[in-house]
């Protein structure tokens, strides 16, 4: 990144800042990269943020209206996505906390 690719547009930052995405530039950004090393690399160079950080807006965003009206179905999916990793979650923190011990 050089100095001028900072996401804020101020000369001298170099990358040091980091752009919160509207919900259409997130949800766009979610349709064009599909691939998940690609879509990392794209966060980085578009907002400047962590895709940990990024994956926080996004589930936010998911949520609303706005983002079900610009596409529907990619929010739709992602929303089933994030539900069945959420469960998961649970079910594994479940059988971990309630497991005989063995001895």
């Amino acid at each position: 990144m050089s100095l001028s690719d900072c996401p804020c547009g101020e000369p001298g930052h170099a990358g040091a800042c980091s752009r919160i995405p509207s919900i259409v530039e997130a949800i766009d950004l979610e349709a064009e990269h599909l691939v998940p090393g690609k879509r990392e690399l794209a966060v980085r160079e578009r907002f400047g943020m962590s895709i940990a950080r990024y994956q926080q807006i996004l589930n936010g965003y998911l949520d609303t209206s706005e983002a079900v009206e610009h596409n529907p179905l990619l929010v739709h999916g992602a929303r089933a996505r994030r539900d069945l990793q959420a469960k998961a979650r649970a079910d594994r923190t479940f059988l971990s906390k309630h497991r005989k011990d063995p001895s």
